[in-house]
């Protein structure tokens, strides 16, 4: 599931911090649901955060992204996080060229986190209800 089990900011997703999601609120359940609906937002993100780079709509890809960067720390995609992160420091920055380019890489990390968020939900539901 995970691309590495040592918690480091280059993994692709740290099942660990869900878990801390659902220990906080007190329901693993809600801290899955919402793994789901991040999987199910993920490539609106991801595009919203594109179309605005390419736009160069500085204040359009700010919000893209930090809703993108927030979520997927909220979720454990560290990769796809630092990313975001990346273009976020670009767009901060006002070099919409660096933020560009970095957006580039977006929809494949995000592919590869969406396939490892989906097999984290499989195997939980399994667990759960078989």
């Amino acid at each position: 599931m995970s691309d590495a089990s040592d918690g480091s900011a280059g993994q692709l997703l740290d099942e660990r911090v869900l878990a801390r999601l659902g220990d906080e609120v007190g329901d693993r359940e809600a801290a899955l649901r919402f793994a789901a609906a991040y999987l199910g937002l993920l490539p609106t993100r991801v595009d919203r955060v594109c179309a605005a780079c390419t736009a160069s709509d500085s204040e359009a890809a700010e919000d893209a992204v930090l809703s993108l960067r927030v979520t997927s720390a909220m979720v454990g995609a560290s990769l796809l996080m630092g990313l975001a992160a990346e273009v976020e420091m670009a767009v901060t920055r006002g070099d919409l060229v660096t933020a560009r380019t970095a957006a580039d890489g977006l929809p494949r990390v995000a592919a590869a986190t969406a396939a490892a968020v989906a097999a984290l939900l499989a195997e939980a539901y399994a667990v759960e209800h078989g």
